[in-house]
Protein backbone atom coordinates (compact mmCIF):
# COMPACT_ATOMS: atom_id res chain seq x y z
CA UNK A 1 0.00 0.00 0.00
CA UNK A 2 3.09 2.37 0.92
CA UNK A 3 4.32 1.80 -2.78
CA UNK A 4 1.28 2.58 -4.34
CA UNK A 5 0.67 5.82 -2.48
CA UNK A 6 4.33 6.68 -3.19
CA UNK A 7 4.20 5.76 -6.72
CA UNK A 8 0.93 8.07 -7.29
CA UNK A 9 2.67 10.94 -5.33
CA UNK A 10 5.29 10.92 -7.53
CA UNK A 11 2.73 10.76 -10.86
CA UNK A 12 1.64 13.82 -9.53
CA UNK A 13 4.51 15.66 -8.87
CA UNK A 14 4.48 16.96 -12.69
CA UNK A 15 0.67 17.80 -12.68
CA UNK A 16 1.63 20.43 -9.48
CA UNK A 17 4.71 21.44 -11.29
CA UNK A 18 2.67 22.83 -14.22
CA UNK A 19 0.15 24.30 -12.27
CA UNK A 20 2.61 26.51 -10.56
CA UNK A 21 4.04 27.52 -13.72
CA UNK A 22 0.45 27.82 -15.18
CA UNK A 23 -0.70 30.03 -12.39
CA UNK A 24 2.72 32.16 -12.69
CA UNK A 25 2.28 32.61 -16.51
CA UNK A 26 -1.82 33.91 -16.21
CA UNK A 27 -0.83 36.30 -13.56
CA UNK A 28 1.50 37.82 -15.82
CA UNK A 29 -1.13 37.75 -18.43
CA UNK A 30 -3.63 39.28 -16.11
CA UNK A 31 -0.93 42.31 -15.13
CA UNK A 32 -0.27 42.92 -18.74
CA UNK A 33 -4.11 43.29 -19.71
CA UNK A 34 -4.45 46.32 -17.42
CA UNK A 35 -1.59 48.08 -19.73
CA UNK A 36 -4.05 49.42 -21.27
CA UNK A 37 -6.13 50.53 -18.53
CA UNK A 38 -3.04 52.33 -16.83
CA UNK A 39 -2.09 54.01 -19.66
CA UNK A 40 -5.92 55.24 -20.20
CA UNK A 41 -4.97 56.56 -16.32
CA UNK A 42 -2.14 57.78 -17.59
CA UNK A 43 -3.89 59.26 -20.42
CA UNK A 44 -6.46 61.01 -18.40
CA UNK A 45 -3.78 62.54 -15.74
CA UNK A 46 -1.28 63.71 -18.34
CA UNK A 47 0.92 61.07 -16.83
CA UNK A 48 4.02 60.56 -18.64
CA UNK A 49 4.36 56.23 -19.36
CA UNK A 50 7.84 55.89 -17.67
CA UNK A 51 7.68 56.99 -13.50
CA UNK A 52 11.38 55.58 -12.53
CA UNK A 53 10.61 56.86 -8.63
CA UNK A 54 7.51 54.46 -8.90
CA UNK A 55 9.25 51.53 -9.82
CA UNK A 56 12.65 51.73 -8.12
CA UNK A 57 10.14 52.19 -4.90
CA UNK A 58 8.70 48.85 -5.85
CA UNK A 59 11.97 47.29 -6.89
CA UNK A 60 13.39 48.24 -3.40
CA UNK A 61 10.77 46.10 -1.53
CA UNK A 62 11.35 42.60 -3.47
CA UNK A 63 14.52 40.50 -2.73
CA UNK A 64 17.49 40.91 -5.49
CA UNK A 65 16.32 38.07 -6.99
CA UNK A 66 13.05 38.77 -7.90
CA UNK A 67 14.20 42.59 -9.35
CA UNK A 68 15.09 41.62 -12.86
CA UNK A 69 11.29 39.43 -13.30
CA UNK A 70 9.48 42.78 -11.80
CA UNK A 71 11.56 45.21 -14.14
CA UNK A 72 10.95 42.95 -17.31
CA UNK A 73 7.10 43.33 -16.31
CA UNK A 74 7.60 46.75 -15.82
CA UNK A 75 8.74 47.37 -19.09
CA UNK A 76 6.60 45.12 -20.95
CA UNK A 77 3.62 47.04 -19.99
CA UNK A 78 5.45 50.41 -21.02
CA UNK A 79 5.84 48.83 -24.30
CA UNK A 80 1.69 48.28 -24.38
CA UNK A 81 1.10 51.69 -22.84
CA UNK A 82 3.27 53.33 -25.34
CA UNK A 83 1.63 51.68 -28.35
CA UNK A 84 -1.94 52.86 -26.36
CA UNK A 85 -0.55 56.17 -26.38
CA UNK A 86 0.55 56.29 -29.42
CA UNK A 87 -2.31 55.53 -31.09
CA UNK A 88 -4.65 57.93 -29.18
CA UNK A 89 -2.22 60.83 -30.10
CA UNK A 90 -2.65 59.75 -34.16
CA UNK A 91 -6.84 59.46 -33.35
CA UNK A 92 -6.71 62.74 -30.90
CA UNK A 93 -8.58 61.04 -28.54
CA UNK A 94 -9.98 62.49 -25.25
CA UNK A 95 -10.30 61.62 -22.16
CA UNK A 96 -11.45 58.04 -21.07
CA UNK A 97 -14.30 58.68 -18.69
CA UNK A 98 -14.69 55.01 -18.11
CA UNK A 99 -11.15 54.77 -16.41
CA UNK A 100 -10.47 54.18 -13.15
CA UNK A 101 -8.51 56.94 -10.67
CA UNK A 102 -4.65 56.62 -10.44
CA UNK A 103 -5.20 54.84 -6.66
CA UNK A 104 -7.69 52.22 -7.93
CA UNK A 105 -5.71 51.04 -10.65
CA UNK A 106 -2.29 51.12 -8.42
CA UNK A 107 -4.09 48.95 -6.08
CA UNK A 108 -4.81 46.16 -8.34
CA UNK A 109 -1.35 46.59 -10.07
CA UNK A 110 0.03 45.87 -6.17
CA UNK A 111 -2.13 43.34 -5.72
CA UNK A 112 -1.30 41.23 -9.05
CA UNK A 113 2.22 42.14 -8.78
CA UNK A 114 2.39 40.57 -5.08
CA UNK A 115 0.38 37.50 -6.52
CA UNK A 116 2.85 37.58 -9.30
CA UNK A 117 6.05 37.39 -6.86
CA UNK A 118 4.39 34.60 -4.61
CA UNK A 119 3.78 32.13 -7.50
CA UNK A 120 7.16 33.19 -9.04
CA UNK A 121 8.56 31.66 -5.78
CA UNK A 122 6.43 28.35 -5.89
CA UNK A 123 7.23 27.84 -9.58
CA UNK A 124 10.87 28.85 -9.01
CA UNK A 125 12.27 25.03 -9.22
CA UNK A 126 9.65 24.16 -11.97
CA UNK A 127 11.07 26.68 -14.16
CA UNK A 128 14.07 24.63 -14.92
CA UNK A 129 12.23 21.60 -15.92
CA UNK A 130 12.34 21.28 -19.67
CA UNK A 131 8.74 22.27 -21.46
CA UNK A 132 7.25 23.23 -18.78
CA UNK A 133 7.09 26.89 -19.31
CA UNK A 134 6.72 26.39 -23.04
CA UNK A 135 3.62 24.47 -22.25
CA UNK A 136 2.04 27.22 -20.16
CA UNK A 137 2.14 29.68 -22.98
CA UNK A 138 0.63 27.64 -25.57
CA UNK A 139 -2.66 29.67 -24.62
CA UNK A 140 -1.01 32.94 -25.12
CA UNK A 141 -0.16 34.77 -28.64
CA UNK A 142 3.28 35.90 -29.02
CA UNK A 143 4.16 39.80 -28.49
CA UNK A 144 7.20 41.82 -28.36
CA UNK A 145 5.55 42.81 -24.86
CA UNK A 146 5.01 39.12 -24.10
CA UNK A 147 8.25 38.20 -24.89
CA UNK A 148 9.86 41.02 -23.07
CA UNK A 149 7.69 39.68 -20.01
CA UNK A 150 9.28 36.30 -20.10
CA UNK A 151 12.68 37.03 -20.74
CA UNK A 152 14.36 36.53 -17.14
CA UNK A 153 12.49 33.06 -16.83
CA UNK A 154 13.99 31.93 -20.21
Amino acid sequence: MKKILVWLWLCALPAVAQQHVEHLVDLMARRLALAPTVAEVKWNNHLPIEDPAREEQLLQRVPENERAFLQAQFEASKQIQQQCRENWVRQHSGMFASAPTLAEIRAQLDQLTADMLTALEAARAELAQPGLLEGALKRYPETDAWNKALEPLR
